[in-house]
């Protein structure tokens, strides 16, 4: 085994680089901005990255038998909550003062799910990622981070007790199933393949996969992500931006765009190239990619904060470059003052670093009971902007229409409203109108 790829150094320009373009990627596409269409297969980007990097740290700790599920879980901790944390109290500050009441039923569960790592499953069961509702929940972000906590869970634990020599063969098969599953419930429940780790594992597998082949004697794959590079980085950046003939690859998400991005970041970390550390792309890139975790943490708040603000249509360009410039000036705060001091000053202080997360998250906890006390029904009634499903939530049909009892208004319905979210808009006002309704509707794509 070459256990000099799981040596402990400082983190690789090329890595901290592709964490700098997947951020920007997501930013971009979140504020709107022309060319960035392709924008939320950062997400993917950086799905791959935590697999090949939680997989290493795991596989180099075991290798030295200092492998403990405790210390782990404590490194992760330490890593990922301070900055979440900082930045969902904060949120919740301002959601109180900008976001509308009707919203804030989502926000509340929002916010349970990210201090207990199912803010994806919420997600799901709530609303679509790229629903007009969807855009006006400032947490909605942490969709991606419950997601990989899941990961952290299962991983360490199977790599843990699972003989060295099997992993590469159990983690293959994980991802092989995976992806099969991610492409059959991507066609009949776009929203479930899109937030549940069963249909997104396959992402972060990838990343572990790879983890492992740079730990051991695997030439062939490192040759062909060194000798390949420049068709590595082309991919990543042309499937990411929207060019011509290429709409075709994000008709479903996760589908065969995600699948060449990942493999390409694949080859571009097995390969380990030192090439190009020098450029001053590189080098921009990988300073963006530094702060990356707080620039997604603080960003997507303000981009939801701002929706909410102009709800007759898109801000002005101005304010949506001037609040990725905001962003990015959160982020290096957040970074200095949170991030960067319990990842690396105050590593051996425990019982203050555990201390600390425990006070806030108890904060949290405060701040969402308060506001879910306060937000009373008929604070609803008025401008009510959640999500509409039409006479009732099972109505969001799948590829195979069902008829259902809470979908039609009689026994024998004479008129049937067929169409996407927009005919579920229309559900309520109808059936006042209409004696005999019957509603076959399917979210975010025609009927």
């Amino acid at each position: 085994m070459n256990k000099a790829a799981f040596s402990p150094k400082a983190l690789r320009l090329d890595i901290q680089a592709l964490r700098g373009w997947a951020v920007l990627l997501v930013v971009l596409y979140h504020a709107d901005i022309p060319g960035f269409d392709g924008g939320y297969l950062g997400v993917d980007i950086f799905f791959v990255i935590s697999g090949f990097l939680i997989t290493g740290v795991i596989v180099r700790a075991r290798d030295r038998d200092a492998f403990t599920l405790r210390e782990f879980y404590y490194n992760r901790m330490r890593r990922l909550f301070p900055a979440t944390f900082v930045t969902i109290l904060a949120t919740l500050g301002l959601a109180s003062i900008i976001i509308s009441p009707s919203v804030w039923p989502l926000i509340v569960k929002t916010t349970v799910g990210a201090l207990t790592f199912t803010s994806n499953v919420v997600l799901w069961r709530n609303s679509g990622y790229f629903s007009d509702a969807s855009g006006l929940n400032p947490l909605l972000h942490m969709w991606s981070l419950s997601l990989e906590e899941q990961y952290y869970v299962f991983l360490p634990i199977a790599l843990a007790i699972v003989p060295r020599r099997w992993l590469p063969m159990l983690i293959t098969a994980a991802t092989v199933v995976s992806f099969v599953l991610c492409q059959i419930l991507v066609k009949t429940s776009p929203s479930a393949a899109f937030y549940l780790l069963p249909t997104r594992l396959w992402e972060l597998g990838i990343g572990s996969l790879a983890a492992l082949a740079s730990g051991t004697q695997s030439a062939i794959l490192a040759a062909l992500g060194r000798r390949l590079m420049g068709l590595w980085l082309t991919l990543i950046v042309v499937v990411t931006l929207t060019l011509p003939g290429l709409k075709m690859l994000s008709s479903m998400h996760p589908g065969i765009d995600a699948l060449i991005v990942c493999i390409a970041t694949m080859f571009v970390l097995v390969a380990n190239d030192t090439r190009l550390d020098g450029a001053a792309p590189v080098r921009a890139l990988a300073s963006v990619g530094t702060i990356s975790y707080s620039f997604y943490l603080v960003h997507w708040p303000l981009m939801a904060f701002m929706r909410n603000i102009y709800v007759l249509g898109p801000a002005p360009i101005g304010v949506r470059l001037g609040l990725i410039a905001l962003a990015a000036g959160l982020a290096v705060l957040l970074y200095h003052l949170v991030e960067a001091r319990f990842r690396y000053a105050w590593g051996n202080r425990k019982g203050w670093a555990v201390g600390s997360i425990a006070a806030s998250a108890a904060l949290i906890v405060v701040a969402i009971a308060l506001q879910a006390f306060q937000t009373k029904p008929q604070a609803l009634a008025g401008f009510d902007r959640s999500p509409n499903f039409g006479l009732a939530e099972v109505c969001q049909q799948g590829a195979v229409f069902v008829d259902l009892a809470p979908c039609r208004t009689a026994s024998r319905p004479t008129t049937l409203l067929w169409g996407d979210s927009f005919a579920m808009h229309l559900a309520p006002g109808l059936k006042n109108q209409i004696p005999g309704l019957i509603q076959a509707t399917r979210s975010e794509c025609g009927p």
